[in-house]
């Protein structure tokens, strides 16, 4: 698997067929799964917009660092931007 720097790929409709894998706790970010044509590739789900996030792993490698980035990456994320409003407030 190669994890790639996050990459706009288009609209939610672009990724038809592709399996889902996880998401965040508050629903979000969702992540799939798609396989073709000796190709794979993992992709992030934020509202519409469609990123490939890693491609070239197999299933496992990519739910692993789904669920990675679902669990510790987003949350660490979302209270890093808690903090800097608190410290920002008057």
């Amino acid at each position: 698997m190669v994890r790639t720097e996050r990459t706009y790929l288009g609209k939610r409709d672009m990724i038809f067929g592709a399996r889902y894998i996880t998401q965040t706790d508050d629903d979000r970010v969702e992540y799939r799964y798609i396989a073709s044509c000796g190709q794979s590739y993992l992709f992030e789900v934020i509202g519409d917009d469609v990123y490939v996030v890693a491609e070239g792993g197999d299933f496992e490698e990519f739910e692993a660092y789904a669920r990675h980035l679902a669990e510790v990456v987003y949350p660490g994320l979302a209270s890093q931007a808690i903090q800097e409003e608190t410290e920002a407030a008057p």
